[in-house]
């Protein structure tokens, strides 16, 4: 089925019966009375013309023009800004492409419209093939007609680019054309790549796309309009992928701030919780007394994930360690009857029932605390990791009944008892 074309063009008061200027188009430079009679005499497609009486008079006295030329057009009243929208809107959705142009006409008409395109294009790039636009060379004497299609694609890329850096997620319903100048499709990717990993915790190859980005970002940087925005872009990544230095808790405590901060709030959890369990390790590893059976166990992990079926074992590690916090040093004299419980994942890493009484003996209490319950009428003992692995569990598989922002509450909560841990315990 073949498109329909359509040349949209605002007419205005421009020219004189007896004068003609220069136009350069398409690579030629030819005389006109005005752009309309460019327009007439270039394009076989259907015009669409829009007008007040006073410009529809003009141009029919200017260029001999009958009224079946006016017939597919639209008579507007300038002052009527919803209807003039309303013609715009009606005259673009019943065509599969259009051109605009909008060299003449009141000026807030042609602003009018750009503004309507500009929504348009948010939705479908490719209907709109040309802006037209006449840039005065010498007045009266000699225009160019320069195409502003490639500004509209610029600001979608834009839009794109201010709501990643607002939440790091691509608007994909913001569509952007190939152009001559600049190709926006590998820097999409590379955002949507980056978003993919750094909203689905894959936080092993977010380095890797970060790097990708960066050098999309670097490219985009050659577009001036655009230039500053994609600088703040590229300054805050780097900023929030500074994790030169860091320990793995460091790294994703950093992340969990950063994913409440922009509200992703089971993203900060699943963060908190992995950094919590990291930090006992490397508390444990600082230990002089602990040090070499955590090291004994990481080397241990690291043959393991080279065979099958090639799981992480790291993860193995973490719940062995975590799941020591329910002994107490004063239960060290029965432990023999707690280790049989943890003897499977403990001769997985070779751990003898010494080296496990060792790290329970150095074990660090910092999430444990004292609170009162008003249901027992007593003290009781919590423990600031088993609430946020409760908490996590209840957050994925939707078993929380409390409001939103009780939840940011929460996990704000959380945050700040654990930053105040690990800054007043560094390892």
């Amino acid at each position: 089925m073949k498109s329909r074309k359509a040349v949209i063009t605002i007419l205005g008061i421009a020219g004189k019966k007896d004068e003609k200027a220069k136009y350069s188009y398409n690579g030629e430079s030819r005389e006109y009375h005005n752009v309309f009679d460019l327009i007439l005499k270039n394009y076989s497609c259907d015009i669409v013309p829009i007008f007040t009486p006073e410009a529809k008079e003009h141009n029919q006295n200017l260029l001999n023009l009958s009224d079946e030329i006016f017939e597919n057009g639209y008579e507007i009243n300038s002052t009527d800004f919803d209807e003039i929208f309303a013609i715009f809107d009606a005259i673009i959705c019943d065509y599969d492409e259009i051109v605009v142009d909008v060299s003449h006409g009141f000026r807030h008409l042609s602003i009018l419209m750009i503004v309507d395109l500009i929504i348009q294009n948010f939705a479908d790039t490719n209907k709109i093939k040309e802006i037209l636009f006449t840039k005065e060379l010498e007045r009266n004497k000699s225009y160019e007609i320069i195409d502003l299609k490639y500004y509209l694609d610029i600001s979608n890329l834009a839009f794109i680019i201010s709501a990643f850096d607002d939440n790091f997620t691509v608007a994909s319903h913001i569509k952007v054309s190939r152009n001559s100048k600049f190709d926006a499709t590998n820097l999409i990717k590379a955002m949507q790549n980056f978003s993919d990993n750094l909203l689905g915790l894959n936080i092993g190859n977010l380095l890797d796309s970060k790097s990708a980005l960066l050098a999309e970002l670097e490219h985009a940087k050659n577009i001036v309009a655009i230039k500053n925005q994609v600088r703040i872009l590229i300054s805050n990544i780097n900023k929030m992928t500074d994790f030169d230095g860091k320990k793995y808790y460091q790294t994703y405590a950093k992340l969990a701030q950063i994913m409440y901060e922009k509200n992703y709030l089971f993203q900060s959890v699943a963060l908190l919780f992995e950094s919590m369990r990291m930090y006992v390790k490397s508390y444990l590893k600082n230990n002089q007394n602990t040090k070499n059976i955590i090291i004994k166990m990481q080397d241990k992990v690291s043959r393991l994930n080279q065979k099958p079926p090639y799981k992480n074992y790291s993860y193995d590690m973490y719940d062995l360690l975590m799941k020591l916090r329910y002994i107490e040093i004063s239960e060290i004299d029965n432990f023999d009857e707690n280790f049989a419980k943890l003897a499977k994942t403990a001769k997985r890493f070779d751990l003898s029932s010494d080296e496990l009484k060792t790290i329970i003996k150095s074990y660090p209490r910092f999430y444990d605390f004292q609170y009162y319950s008003k249901k027992q009428k007593k003290m009781k003992k919590g423990n600031l990791y088993d609430r946020v692995d409760a908490f996590r569990n209840d957050l994925a598989h939707v078993r929380t009944k409390t409001n939103y922002l009780n939840i940011k509450n929460q996990v704000a909560d959380f945050l700040s008892k654990y930053n105040k841990i690990i800054m007043e315990h560094k390892v």
